[in-house]
């Protein structure tokens, strides 16, 4: 199984590949299907992946289940997570911004997708997937089955989840890579699954939500005078 998630880009190719398939049998704009509904895509796909993690025999994903933080340092190291998830927002806007030359503008299918009723429970719902296979499950796991100890599983695990954001281009693997690391540094050290799911929470958020102050998802070159 662990192979399975660390091959997820390939697995969004080929699912995105017989999604554009189908529409077009349907005679549907496919580009335009998936500006609208690419979350909702990824979402269920995300979701089948860890119906397969709930039928391991060993039931490994369950003691990562988020539970109630029960201290108030956890408490508020779950509130500095929170926090941190807007910083990462900024901080990815400025260095964006740097690589190109002062702009950048919003991936499509995040301006169309954020007026949408829908996109705030899926987003949710899609955070909480993550954190369990990126963070609660993946690293564990990998240490378990490869025996390469815990730094390495935890730096495999991160690069694997910054790999499933290629579509947006280089840079965001080497970012997300970063983000994955700092969120399963927060998972450790609070002991609980809610410290990642806050801070990957409130950075969604803001991608979304912020775009128009802040749109960092697709660097724009900034375009030669004719």
């Amino acid at each position: 199984m662990s192979l399975v998630i660390l091959s997820f880009p390939l697995i969004l190719v080929l699912y995105f590949a017989c999604i554009i398939w189908v529409l077009q049998l349907m005679n549907a704009k496919a580009t335009q299907v998936l500006q609208d509904y690419s979350a909702l895509f990824y979402g269920l796909l995300l979701l089948a992946l860890i119906c397969g993690l709930a039928t391991q025999p060993d039931g490994r994903w369950m003691p990562a289940t988020p539970q109630i933080p029960q201290s108030w340092q956890t408490i508020w190291l779950c509130l500095l997570a929170l926090l941190s998830g807007y910083g990462l927002f900024k901080a990815e806007g400025w260095l964006i911004a740097k690589l190109s030359s002062g702009k950048a503008q919003a991936h499509q299918a995040v301006r169309h997708q954020a007026g949408h009723w829908w996109i705030l429970p899926v987003m949710v719902l899609i955070v909480v997937i993550e954190e369990l296979i990126w963070r609660g499950y993946l690293p564990s796991n990998i240490n378990e089955q490869w025996q390469i100890g815990g730094l390495a599983a935890a730096i495999t695990a991160s690069v694997a989840f910054g790999l499933h954001h290629l579509f947006y281009g280089w840079i965001h693997v080497l970012l997300k890579s970063g983000y994955g690391l700092l969120w399963l540094l927060f998972y450790q050290a609070t002991g609980t699954l809610w410290a990642p799911v806050l801070s990957h929470l409130a950075f969604n958020v803001a991608v979304y939500y912020c775009r128009d102050k802040n749109a960092v998802l697709s660097p724009c070159p900034e375009k030669k005078a004719v």
